[in-house]
C-alpha cells in the first residue's frame, strides 16, 4: 500500500508561562503517538534554561529515548562568514555545543549538527534519525527518503530491522497459546531462515 510519513510542528518553548503551560498539556498529549522527536536548538541559542526545563519535566524518563536533538543552522555559529562551508572555529565550537546539550540533557541519542544552507551534516542526522526509530518505522521511513540520504549505513539498518520485524511476528505466532506443539516446532525451526530471506527481499518492497 501506499507508505508515507507524518510530520508534526509542535510549537516551541518559551514563549510566555502560559503558553508553556498549554504547549506542556500538548506534548504530552502527542508524545505516546510519536516515532521520533527532533528537538531542534539553533546553534547560536544561548537561552536554554526552558528547553532544559520542559525535557526533564515533561519528556522525562519514559520518553527520552525518542529524542534527538539536533543543532540547527550551524552555519550561524561563531563566528560566522556567510561562506560556502563551515570554518574549522565554527567547527569547533559547533562541538562544544554538542558538549554542552549533553551534559545539559544527557540524552539518549548522539547529538547531531545540521546546516540546511550548507547542506551540512544531513546524511549523519539521517543515519541518527534511523537508528533512534522502532525498528518497525525504519523501512517506512527510509522508502520516504531523498535518494542521497539513503546511504549504505540507513539501507542497512532498515534491512536488519526488517528482519528482526518479521522475526518478532513469528515469535508472537509461536507464543499463541493455542498453536499445537508441532506447528510451533516447525515456526522457531524456520524463524531464522524467513529472518534471512527477508532481509534479502528488502529491496522489494522498499
Amino acid at each position: 500500500g501506499d507508505r508515507y510519513i507524518t510530520l508534526m510542528d509542535l510549537p516551541g518553548v518559551g514563549e510566555s508561562g502560559a503558553r508553556d503551560t498549554e504547549y506542556a498539556a500538548l506534548y504530552r498529549e502527542q508524545l505516546p503517538r510519536l516515532d521520533l522527536v527532533l528537538w531542534l536548538i539553533k546553534a547560536d541559542d544561548r537561552a536554554l534554561t526552558v528547553d532544559e526545563h520542559f525535557y526533564h519535566q515533561v519528556i522525562g524518563e519514559v520518553y527520552r529515548h525518542k529524542v534527538l536533538f539536533v543543532i540547527s543552522q550551524s552555519d550561524k555559529a561563531e563566528p560566522t562568514s556567510g561562506g560556502g562551508q563551515l570554518s574549522t572555529a565554527q567547527k569547533q565550537n559547533i562541538s562544544r555545543k554538542i558538549c554542552l546539550l549533553h551534559e545539559l540533557f544527557q540524552p539518549v541519542h548522539p547529538v547531531c549538527a545540521v546546516s540546511v544552507r550548507l547542506q551540512w551534516g544531513l546524511k549523519v542526522m539521517a543515519e541518527r534519525m534511523i537508528k533512534c526509530l522502532p525498528r518497525e518505522a525504519t523501512s517506512p521511513v527510509v522508502s520516504q527518503l531523498h535518494p542521497s540520504f539513503r546511504t549504505t549505513v540507513v539501507r542497512e539498518q532498515a534491512r536488519s530491522d526488517f528482519g528482526e520485524t518479521v522475526g518478532a511476528v513469528l515469535d508472537s505466532i509461536s507464543a499463541f497459546p493455542l498453536i499445537p506443539a508441532p506447528v510451533r516446532a516447525v515456526i522457531q525451526a524456520v524463524r531464522t531462515t524467513v529472518v534471512s530471506v527477508a532481509r534479502a527481499v528488502w529491496d522489494f518492497f522498499f
